[in-house]
């Protein structure tokens, strides 16, 4: 991603992040969204001390909720499982030993598989470089101001180089999730009318019906929600409908009301995550494995909050910190998730044929558990597990009323 100019020195005088020396990428040039200490900072702490870092950003909506796919750990790391892939056809190395009763006990204390929710976001954090004894260090800046404060940041009042965190993804566990959507189910009781009597006030008595979204014709009415179960109500609503009367078919639009302190029922506007900064805080403990510093993976623990930040337009937000329209442009241009998190990162271009490229990917996948690839020669089968962009496995809702 073409870095800010607002907020970077030329290129000729940017540290090279990307050598194969250092191999360093620094939160600017990462293209996933992280939350911890750097290398430098880990390494001057002593093995079991606590470290929190912060960080302020601003979730982009999904046109159909996160980017679902299923994660293997195996052979020391993940790996991103082909099964759900539609090139594929169900084919998946890992999944078919993990299966089979003859995979060792001691094998299956090395091998777990998970589903992961990837969405993207915008990092409002600064950063500053660095290069020390040939080595690129970086530093969180301490100001959250677009130019800077040299009275809260000495590496502001050196005019050390300084850049913004920008545009990622970020692949969040189920539980992780769950705890991001409780966040965004707080705010969606939170009316953000643009009525100074009504914002920032809670919704009541809430949802009475469901209309067309392209032709407003009523699909649910508020005498039928009354008698309608609340896991139907919340199933109606994650499901898409065929309109009787246009016969458009999307989600319905929810009609939801807040009532004035005159008893005057108006039509509601919810909040959500997409509408205000939200703070996520992570801490974890500083271990030593094989001599390197690391964060013990076992001591992270993430927080997300919302409280203390104001609803906004994310575009005006970038526009008001100096970002020219190209750059907003591109800041804002949509990732394409399933390409950034694809199986064992090849690029099927690079192939003569689709099956040479799913070979390879499961040439390595076996490699990693120690077997025979079962698949070679193989041709498609039925698919094992649904696509992962289907209907959210999760209880929370990720949909903006």
């Amino acid at each position: 991603m073409r870095r800010m100019r607002a907020f970077t020195v030329n290129r000729e005088e940017r540290p090279q992040a990307r050598s194969r020396q250092n191999k360093i990428w620094p939160p600017w040039e990462d293209s996933n969204f992280k939350l911890g200490p750097s290398l430098s900072e880990l390494e001057g702490m002593r093995d079991g001390q606590t470290w929190k870092k912060t960080a302020l950003v601003r979730f982009l909506e999904p046109d159909e909720g996160p980017y679902r796919y299923r994660q293997s750990f195996v052979g020391g790391r993940y790996r991103i499982s082909t099964a759900d892939h539609p090139d594929f056809g169900g084919r998946d190395v890992i999944h078919h030993y993990w299966s089979q009763s003859e995979y060792g006990e001691d094998d299956y204390r090395n091998l777990s598989q998970k589903m992961q929710y990837a969405l993207e976001l915008v990092d409002f954090r600064y950063f500053h470089s660095e290069v020390v004894d040939g080595k690129m260090i970086y530093h969180e800046c301490d100001s959250s101001h677009p130019k800077g404060d040299p009275r809260r940041c000495k590496m502001c009042e050196s005019g050390m180089d300084r850049l913004f965190g920008g545009h990622k993804a970020w692949s969040l566990s189920e539980y992780r999730y769950n705890q991001l959507m409780d966040v965004h189910s707080d705010l969606q009781n939170i009316c953000i009318n643009d009525d100074e009597e009504l914002f920032g006030k809670e919704i009541f008595p809430g949802t009475i019906g469901f209309s067309c979204a392209s032709c407003d014709t009523e699909l649910k009415s508020e005498k039928e929600l009354q008698v309608m179960p609340s896991a139907e109500k919340e199933s109606f609503y994650l499901s898409k409908h065929t309109c009787p009367e246009c016969g458009a078919n999307d989600y319905a639009k929810e009609i939801a009301i807040i009532e004035r302190a005159n008893g005057e029922a108006v039509e509601a506007e919810r909040g959500s995550m997409f509408d205000k900064l939200l703070k996520i805080t992570a801490t974890g403990e500083k271990t030593t494995i094989n001599g390197r510093a690391r964060t013990n993976p076992r001591s992270i623990n993430y927080t997300i909050t919302h409280e203390g930040q104001e609803f906004s337009n994310l575009e005006q937000d970038l526009v008001d910190m100096g970002m020219s329209d190209e750059d907003l442009d591109e800041v804002l241009k949509p990732m394409d998730l399933k390409w950034h998190y694809r199986p064992e990162m090849l690029d099927p271009a690079k192939f003569d044929s689709t099956e040479d490229y799913v070979q390879e990917v499961l040439d390595r996948q076996a490699s990693a558990v120690n077997r025979e690839n079962p698949y070679k020669n193989d041709v498609p089968k039925s698919m094992s597990y649904n696509n992962g962009n289907s209907t959210n496995g999760s209880s929370k809702s990720w949909r903006k009323r």
